[in-house]
């Protein structure tokens, strides 16, 4: 009993000193400035934009880059979060246009994939850690087919964000013939001191 409550010791002296790994965070976050510093929003559109305060034609495409952030770790997860402004606009009759417009989307040159209806907020989109295999996500954001390119959908911010792990070190491996020699070498010394004791 023990000798196997000094083992049970050992081992979680042996585990408690590894301790677990500390996941930590990584982020990007993104605004669009203007001649002069000025902020601007870029629209997302299909057709050129006279629009001053986003002079962007859509479909509108750039970067996160994470990869100094990210180097030499394991990404946990990630997820890129669209801070979105539907600016529906009143028409000269009075009316105002519907208080939504559906979007799609593109990372890294994937499929376009869609984001659907948006309005005005936050919009998730989760990564998966092999897009940011590199810590580069270059994002496309586009009105989807069908929709209206008015250029009323703007895009505010976008924040990439996420957790990542050490990459664990690996053991450094156990000799196996030098250990079947000291095995063996402890054996035969344990039996020339047997037969030494019994003369």
């Amino acid at each position: 009993m023990k000798k196997f409550s000094i083992v049970l010791c050992t081992l979680a002296l042996i585990i408690g000193l590894g301790g677990p790994v500390q996941a930590t965070s990584f982020e990007d976050f993104k605004t669009w400035t203007g001649s002069g510093g000025t902020p601007i929003m870029p629209r997302i559109n299909t057709q050129p934009e006279t629009d001053p305060a986003g002079p962007f034609v859509g479909p509108f495409t750039y970067q996160h880059d994470v990869s100094s952030q990210v180097a030499g770790q394991i990404i946990d997860w990630a997820t890129l979060t669209l801070n979105l402004l539907d600016e529906d606009p009143v028409q000269p009759d009075g009316t105002q246009e519907p208080p939504y417009e559906a979007l799609v989307y593109n990372l890294n040159g994937s499929a376009w994939v869609g984001l659907g209806e948006v309005d005005t907020g936050l919009y998730d989109i989760s990564i998966s850690p092999e897009l940011l295999s590199t810590g580069v996500l270059v994002v496309s954001l586009a009105i989807a087919a069908g929709e209206t390119p008015n250029g009323n959908v703007a895009l505010v911010s976008s924040l990439l964000h996420g957790e990542m792990s050490a990459v664990p070190e690996e053991p450094a491996p156990v000799p196996e013939p030098a250990t079947m020699l000291l095995l063996g070498s402890g054996l035969a010394g344990l039996a020339g001191l047997r037969k030494k004791f019994r003369k």
